[in-house]
């Protein structure tokens, strides 16, 4: 048996460490896609239309990851 979590965020970190640390973590990666230039479409016209917050200073480079993961049921 397995469980399985699907999950999606902004990373400012790129996708070879959000892999690592899903994979120390007992966790294998079913599926990462990155939806950064759908993410960004949807962030700007939030933004315009004052549905979102600017972002912190100091991001950069973030990309919109989309996971899937799956461990062992324990």
């Amino acid at each position: 048996e397995y469980h399985s979590i699907t999950t999606s965020d902004r990373f400012c970190r790129n996708n070879i460490s959000l892999r690592r640390t899903s994979e120390q973590s007992g966790f294998a990666v079913e599926a990462l896609i990155d939806a950064t230039d759908e993410w960004k479409r949807y962030y700007i016209e939030a933004l315009w239309r004052g549905e979102a917050e600017c972002p912190p200073d100091g991001a950069r480079n973030c990309r919109y990851i989309c996971a899937v993961l799956r461990k062992e049921a324990w």
